[in-house]
């Protein structure tokens, strides 16, 4: 067991049982679900995307539950910053429930160089020892020096900014010429039309040669680089690591895998997996408080299609184990059947016997 994993769950636990407790607040569970239309999980890797739904965009992010969608032919647009707009057309049918996962594309490249090199992009330098680096897609010109490769964006109107760099020089001192020739002129009336129009030419010539200098600017400061640290890229190994030792019974390393994924950035379709895992965890182990604050959380923020009704059920055993019959038929409510490992004729009987004993402590 890691030194600081004591520390960890201690800032976990009041962390999460504040954040579940407010979605608990604003989303209590309700025993009577409407399902006149369809059910539908919308979910993304990585996580966080806006969904627009029919042209109206969505008040969440991924991950999302849907509920009583109208039955009919339905269009999604999903967007998420650094990442291309995927759109997915559907026909929503009343009383199912499906799911929609997107695979979100990068709209940016990793240069892959070796740890002990470094990229430079826009004069400053990002070492490789402990980062790779997102840039975006685009085009460049590429050099290296050493140990350090430069990637320096195309601006799309260089070749007229090459050529009015050439030009407006040129233009400049052909004024310059004509002013002086026809200041000593020995004509007693000098034609000024010359230098006039040399004039007007060197001033249309400069401002289309600052407009292309302001444009260039511009577009180079919408390109930057964004840091990933080395750890995210081992998530997937570490979840499967995690699951091998969860399977083998070693509930306490499972246990520091998978609170190693939750520490990364919160993005990832491994942190509410892991949240789940670490829940059933500490259920074994008696930690129930914080186990239901993680449900919760999945419920009410991370409805992923694969946990959803897991989590439902497994609150609604706590809630049943602790006699608080209301909020386990309520739990029970919530679930929406997409997991093939819920019956509903097996949830019926379930409720029943939860009413039973609600009857019963009445009494």
């Amino acid at each position: 067991m890691r030194p600081s994993r004591a520390a960890f769950l201690v800032l976990f636990a009041g962390a999460f049982l504040l954040e579940a407790s407010l979605c608990f607040a604003a989303n209590p569970p309700d025993p009577k679900v409407s399902a006149k239309g369809e059910i539908l999980f919308i979910s993304t890797d990585p996580m966080g995307a806006v969904v627009v739904l029919d042209g109206r965009a969505l008040p969440k992010t991924t991950p999302m539950l849907l509920r009583d969608l109208s039955p009919g032919k339905h269009r999604l647009s999903i967007t998420r910053m650094g990442y291309r707009t995927e759109t997915q057309s559907f026909t929503a049918e009343a009383g199912k429930v499906a799911a929609i996962t997107m695979n979100l594309h990068e709209d940016f490249i990793s240069p892959v160089l070796p740890a002990d090199e470094s990229l430079e992009f826009k004069g400053r330098l990002y070492p490789y020892a402990s980062h790779y680096y997102e840039i975006p897609t685009g085009s460049y010109t590429i050099s290296r020096d050493g140990n350090t490769v430069s990637f320096a964006p195309i601006f799309p109107g260089q070749n007229a900014l090459s050529f009015f760099n050439v030009l407006t020089p040129i233009v400049i001192g052909v004024s310059a010429v004509t002013t002086i020739g026809t200041i000593f002129s020995t004509s007693s009336h000098p034609d000024w039309s010359g230098p006039v129009a040399s004039y007007l030419a060197s001033a249309i010539s400069i401002g289309i040669d600052i407009s292309l200098h302001v444009q260039k600017a511009r577009y180079i400061n919408t390109y930057s680089v964004t840091p990933v640290p080395r750890e995210l890229s081992t998530v997937p190994q570490r979840y499967r690591k995690a699951s091998e030792l969860l399977s083998q019974g070693d509930l306490s390393d499972a246990a520091d895998q998978y609170i190693a994924i939750i520490e990364q950035p919160q993005d990832s379709i491994y942190y509410p997996l892991s949240l789940y895992q670490l829940g059933r965890i500490q259920l074994i182990q008696g930690d129930v408080m914080l186990a239901t604050a993680e449900l919760r959380l999945i419920v009410n923020k991370y409805p992923l299609p694969e946990i959803y009704d897991k989590a439902c059920k497994s609150l609604a055993d706590i809630a049943d184990r602790q006699a608080d019959y209301k909020a386990a038929l309520g739990y029970l409510g919530e679930m929406v059947f997409y997991d093939p490992l819920y019956p509903k004729d097996q949830i019926e009987q379930y409720r029943s016997a939860i009413e039973e004993r609600m009857s019963g402590s009445a009494k």
